[in-house]
């Protein structure tokens, strides 16, 4: 098996992340409910349109080839980079915030930046209305920093910090009280 060019996408990420932030709060283990992040996958290839006999989300980068629009925002986008000194995005559809992505410095972000933006343009639909608000991206920030969190001893190195509420659920790693990357997505509409 080999590794896609994107991060896994919206709704993938969220169902791992949620479940795993749910285990580590309950009993301290980091396991995702498979069953979930499988059912995800699922929904997100036949959402897409895409066929893929191994059920593979990196099977989803083929739409990149096959739809021209998502093809040229993605060259759009990934060429543009993020901008001087931007350490994060944070994702709406439509009018609703649904993810953040922060890193700790610019440098942090660059290395991703493209497997960022094709992740979250596999999940874009055309069907949402309204626009992005500087307002709601801030009542989005603040749902997530009043998040309960777990905290554990990183895998590697550092300090995970795992983060749930009703509305929010994420992910942070830091190394000394710095954020290295930190993801959060919204869990309801």
């Amino acid at each position: 098996m080999t590794r896609g060019d994107s991060f896994a996408p919206t709704r993938v990420r969220r169902a791992k992340q949620s479940s795993v932030s749910e285990r580590v709060e309950f009993d301290g283990e980091r396991l995702s409910d498979q069953h979930l992040v499988w059912s995800s996958v699922e929904e997100t290839l036949h959402d897409r349109r895409i066929t893929s006999e191994t059920r593979n989300i990196a099977d989803a980068d083929a739409l990149f080839l096959t739809d021209q629009r998502l093809g040229a925002a993605l060259d759009s986008l990934a060429e543009r980079g993020p901008l001087p000194d931007q350490v994060g995005v944070i994702v709406f559809h439509g009018r609703r915030p649904v993810a953040a992505e922060i890193f700790g410095s610019t440098d942090l972000l660059r290395p991703h930046w493209t497997a960022i933006v094709r992740s979250y343009l596999i999940d874009a639909t055309t069907t949402e209305e309204g626009s992005p608000s500087l307002d709601r991206a801030i009542r989005f920030l603040r749902r997530i920093r009043k998040a309960r969190q777990v905290t554990a001893p990183g895998v590697g190195l550092g300090v995970e910090h795992h983060l749930r509420s009703d509305r929010v659920s994420g992910q942070a790693l830091t190394w000394d009280g710095t954020i290295l990357h930190a993801s959060a997505f919204a869990l309801a509409a």
